[in-house]
């Protein structure tokens, strides 16, 4: 089985200054009063400087008081200014009708505008679905007729960064966003009910999602080789992390899994090298094939009492895995759960395993 394994750790540096004042020291003869007329014209002079060396030093502090609000106003107005899309013209794109659909189909967008509107009709029939395969283009906006993103709607948009989906889209087809490397946020509207297979895999600079309530459906892979993505939140109508799912999220650190998944597939984490625990709901009833395999840092992972059955490979290769404990309630753990495992020890019904005995583990539920 040949696997890729590729963590990054911030550090924060607080430095403190300490501003120490300084006065000189007034010996008592030298503070007596002048004698005098020659003296007291001197003092009464040097006072006077005193006093408007002090009104000029006033002036200054008003004026520089005065111009704070100025560097004030200047930092505010520094914020990015809004995008703006257009709807480029007919012959920038490649279309075909569709009597099935009634409407015409965007095959290619030729143009070179940056941030585009997909329009809502060519030539008087309504654009029903587009793919777009332009690596020119880096923000789009979907107009709110659309109520499905299709296959490859977006594939070869390499230099796509946002895109904004109407409250009207409730299906994300496969492989919608494929290959997407430079998109850095998706927000997915609650309109959405189902989310295709791989629709946003290798979206390598995606770094966190939110999955909404809507949602009932997730295919496999829909994030695999999103490498810095570093957390997801799953909405309650999910029923099962989707084969590979997750596989090779190398920055993976947070995932909120729901009271109502029950089923974790096959590969669903695999590789999620930043991994370190998760909380399994105790809705799960089964953790399938090498679900956790090669998560090389975790080190802390429950065991609900609602599972049922641990699948071959789930934890193969979880080498800072220190302690487990499986339910009574649990019916098979099968032969290689915790290959390789070997800083494991498993608790079950009062006894404990390690890598030199799991074998007899196994044999319990068989």
């Amino acid at each position: 089985m040949k696997k890729t394994r590729a963590l990054v750790i911030a550090l924060a540096a607080v430095m403190s200054i300490s501003m120490t004042a300084c006065g000189a020291k007034t010996d008592d003869a030298s503070a007596a009063l002048p004698e005098t007329a020659q003296e007291q014209t001197t003092v009464a002079a040097e006072t006077e400087k005193e006093e408007k060396s002090e009104e000029t030093t006033a002036e200054e502090t008003t004026a520089e008081e005065t111009t704070a609000p100025e560097t004030t106003t200047e930092e505010t107005t520094t914020a990015e200014p809004a995008i703006e899309y257009v709807e480029p013209a007919v012959e920038d794109f490649e279309y075909q009708y569709d009597a099935a659909i009634k409407g015409a189909i965007i095959t290619k967008y030729n143009g070179s505008d940056k941030a585009i509107r997909i329009p809502t009709e060519i030539e008087g029939d309504p654009v029903k679905a587009f793919m777009l395969d332009n690596n020119n283009i880096t923000h789009v906006e979907i107009p709110d007729s659309f109520t499905v993103i299709g296959e490859k709607a977006f594939y070869g948009c390499s230099n796509l960064v946002e895109v904004s989906i109407p409250n009207s889209v409730t299906e994300i087809s496969k492989f919608a966003f494929w290959e997407c490397e430079s998109l850095e946020r998706i927000t997915i509207p609650n309109s959405v009910t189902f989310i295709g297979e791989a629709a946003f895999e290798s979206c390598k600079s995606l770094t966190s999602v939110t999955i909404p309530d809507s949602v009932t459906t997730i295919e496999n892979r829909i994030f695999r080789c999103c490498y810095k993505l570093e957390s997801v939140t799953f909405s309650n109508g999910v029923t099962m992390i989707s084969g590979s799912t997750f596989e090779r999220c190398d920055n993976l650190k947070s995932v909120t899994i729901p009271d109502s998944v029950t089923t974790i597939e096959e590969w669903a984490f695999a590789d999620c090298k930043s991994l370190e625990s998760i909380t399994l709901p105790n809705s799960i009833t089964t953790i399938s094939y090498n679900a956790f395999d090669s998560c090389i840092n975790l080190k802390d992972i429950n065991i609900p009492e609602s599972v049922a059955i641990i699948k071959g490979g789930a934890f193969d290769e979880c080498t800072k895995l220190r302690n487990l404990n499986i339910p009574d309630g649990v019916a098979t753990v099968e032969s290689g759960a915790f290959f390789d495992c070997d800083a494991l020890t498993v608790t079950y019904k009062g006894n404990e395993y390690n890598y030199t005995n799991f074998e007899e583990l196994y044999k319990l539920f068989n």
